[in-house]
């Protein structure tokens, strides 16, 4: 036990004393990675080694920590390639995880992301799950719930939740992020387990919030050092330096509530006869008697608590657009005039004669990413692309921010400009759409996509056709200046920013109070 706690001090004293660029015995390049906002340094890396080899930029760069491969792609023709067209060798994978596949390259080992799986107790959720058997029954539980035909049937509980968060911006416009979590969490335990929430401060929000606010953090490459030395999981909590060891026993206690409870809810619902309709209610009704009912619930529930309509960064990044581009709310809100009537909200059916709205949502996408760095995978066997060989059991980072902040395809990329989008006031088709890079690639592509698009696209559109969205004003007057920077983690959150939410009318804020009260 001295001999393990004496290693990992010594671990730590060596990462931040000689952190360097340089590949070192056994580490190789771990100290080179930035503990935060490795996409910023993995796209810039590119650009510096591109220049070696006469290109604009590298597509790929490798690095070797701790004896695992790490391949990064930078360009979107390469994670296509990659991901998408080999994707048979390329299933999903984890920060620093090794796997091993047999002979069938199909089912692999438990990957080794050990703080948020084996000391969270997130090894169960399809997010992190290896490709197999399970994975596949999970995926197809949630295709046939949230493909794009059928995750239609959700627009009126989307609408219901839109105009709930209109009513609470208008209430209190200040807790505007409070508003827009609250939002996206009523409509996941809606969809999820058929649930209403409170109308504030609902315990069943707050446990999924926190719980996935910590697995965030967790999963975060770099943030704990027990994934790069895993015989740290055995350290006790009471030594010094091990504080992760109670982060994680606290934070697997809310993973157990956010999982089990509304599970249990919608369960007894059913028993009673009184459950709404939802995906866990379906899922337990479709049980298969032949077959065991435990891992069938354990599937149903699991998979359940993977809904969260996680689109909370997304609206918060389009209401800091339009902080940075007060034009484009503009150019909005006259597109709303002229097509939706008077004493009406947008809704779906409007989608088409919206097409500024839409370009607002693609640029929101590309913008700031929710998942900067996507989700990582592995290949199964060695693989050759552009004359560079990419051993099997390598990680494979594709990162999605070099991709759509790439100049030559989004000129002046750092700018809000949903006009990239348009021509001739429709949706220009030949721009790239960062939907596609948004949500993951290959066989492990959100299956959630099409709720998550629809929700975000009704909530922009909601929100511009009766608030307008300025900067706020400090008590003498100054305006205060957004930072537009971006907190460190899996999921990309802005900064806490203030600004001003108001109607843009009184009989805008009455459509809203009679909409919520009807």
């Amino acid at each position: 036990m001295y001999l393990l706690v004496l290693t990992a001090v010594l671990a730590v004293y060596v990462y931040f004393r000689f952190r360097t660029n340089f590949s070192l015995p056994f580490i190789g390049n771990a100290l080179s990675i930035p503990s935060s906002h490795q996409w910023i340094a993995f796209s810039r890396w590119g650009k510096e080694y591109g220049k070696h080899i006469a290109l604009l930029c590298s597509d790929i760069i490798h690095l070797d920590v701790c004896g695992t491969s790490i391949v990064v792609l930078n360009s979107y023709n390469a994670a296509i390639d990659l991901l998408d067209k080999r994707s048979a060798i390329y299933p999903i994978g984890h920060w620093l995880s090794f796997r091993v596949y047999d002979a069938a390259n199909i089912t692999s080992s438990r990957p080794k992301l050990i703080m948020a799986r084996e000391l969270m107790g997130w090894e169960n959720t399809l997010f992190f799950q290896p490709y197999g058997s399970p994975w596949l029954a999970g995926r197809r539980l949630m295709h046939e719930q949230f493909q794009s035909s059928a995750a239609t049937r959700f627009h009126p509980q989307q609408i219901i939740a839109s105009h709930h968060l209109l009513s609470r911006l208008l209430e209190s416009p200040q807790d505007f992020s409070d508003h827009i979590r609250h939002a996206a969490g009523s409509l996941s335990m809606s969809i999820a387990y058929g649930i209403e929430t409170l109308r504030a401060q609902d315990p069943l929000i707050e446990t999924a919030a926190a719980s996935l606010a910590a697995v965030v953090v967790a999963a975060n490459p770099g943030s704990f050092l027990v994934d790069v030395l895993p015989f740290l999981k055995h350290v006790p909590a009471w030594v010094p330096g091990a504080g992760f060891q109670r982060k994680a026993r606290q934070w697997k206690q809310e993973t157990a509530k956010m999982v089990n409870i509304p599970f249990q809810i919608t369960k007894q619902a059913l028993t009673d006869g009184v459950a709404a309709p939802s995906f866990t209610r379906h899922g337990l009704e479709s049980m298969d008697a032949f077959k065991d009912a435990k891992s069938q619930e354990e599937l149903i529930k699991w998979t359940a608590a993977d809904i969260y309509v996680g689109d909370v960064a997304a609206i918060q990044t389009f209401m800091l657009g339009m902080l940075a581009n007060p034009e484009a709310m503009k150019a909005a809100q006259a597109e709303i005039d002229t097509v939706v009537r008077p004493g009406f909200l947008p809704t779906f059916e409007d989608e088409e004669r919206l097409p500024y709205i839409s370009a607002i949502r693609q640029e929101t996408l590309r913008w700031n990413n929710v998942t900067p760095m996507a989700v990582p995978h592995s290949t199964t066997e060695e693989d050759i692309y552009q004359n560079y060989r990419i051993p099997a059991g390598s990680v494979v980072l594709a990162n999605v921010w070099a991709m759509t902040h790439d100049e030559h395809e989004y000129p002046e990329p750092f700018k809000f400009r949903p006009e990239r989008f348009l021509k001739d006031r429709k949706l220009d088709l030949e721009v790239r759409d960062p939907t596609n890079l948004a949500f993951g690639f290959g066989r492990r592509v959100c299956p959630g996509q099409h709720l998550g698009s629809s929700f975000l696209w009704i909530v922009i559109a909601s929100i511009l056709s009766s608030f307008d969205i300025t900067k706020a004003v400090d008590k003498g007057g100054k305006i205060v200046e957004p930072s537009y920077a971006y907190l460190p983690g899996l999921v990309g959150f802005p900064v806490p920013f203030r600004c001003s939410v108001q109607p843009r009318s009184r009989e805008k804020a009455n459509l809203v109070k009679m909409l919520v009260e009807g």
